[in-house]
């Protein structure tokens, strides 16, 4: 089957330094196949036997601790789940300006949209069973802002991907596993 990974926190101000070859590299040693990682940011699709997205969280956040001596919350979806969640586009009916931003936020556990305090950057304009969809505006804060209200309301768990890099993920999940 295939999937996607997309590991939180790595390559970050200099911080848990993890090359894309290194990381294939984990991957390939847990028996995964047809890998392609791109941007620094921790992304991955690949194939598996193991249909359990639990196993292969655990598979690969192992794989990051006994190689780096850190841990990267790591989230899995199937390959049909990403494809679908992008098909959606929930941000379909919005201009991308250059004020704005579109974030897709991953979580391991079922999410609700839940309203920002006043005055944020951000908006959210959906969520899925496990996603979280937001806008913001550049100027009237940062994605940090996000981040921190994503982590105190939902745990640290979540990774967030601006959505040009889940567009970029999803172009991957077409070509033929190699």
């Amino acid at each position: 089957m295939r999937y996607v990974a997309l590991l939180r926190g790595i390559n970050v101000t200099g911080h848990k330094k993890v090359s894309m070859a290194d990381l294939r590299t984990i991957f390939d040693k847990l028996g995964f196949i047809g890998i392609k990682t791109f941007l620094a940011s921790g992304n991955a699709v690949f194939e598996a036997d193991e249909t359990d997205e639990g196993a292969l969280v655990e598979a690969i956040q192992t794989g990051i601790v006994e190689t780096f001596g850190f841990e990267s919350a790591t989230q899995v979806r199937t390959g049909d789940a990403f494809a679908e969640m992008v098909a959606g586009d929930p941000f379909k009916d919005m201009v991308l300006t250059k004020e704005l931003r579109f974030y897709a936020s991953f979580s391991p556990r079922p999410i609700t949209s839940v309203d920002p305090p006043d005055g944020c950057a951000f908006r959210f304009v959906g969520a899925g069973e496990r996603e979280l969809f937001s806008v913001m505006e550049v100027g009237m804060g940062s994605s940090v802002d996000l981040m921190e209200f994503l982590d105190a309301t939902y745990g640290k768990d979540v990774t967030t991907r601006n959505w040009n890099t889940v567009m970029k993920v999803a172009s991957y999940l077409g070509e033929s596993a190699q």
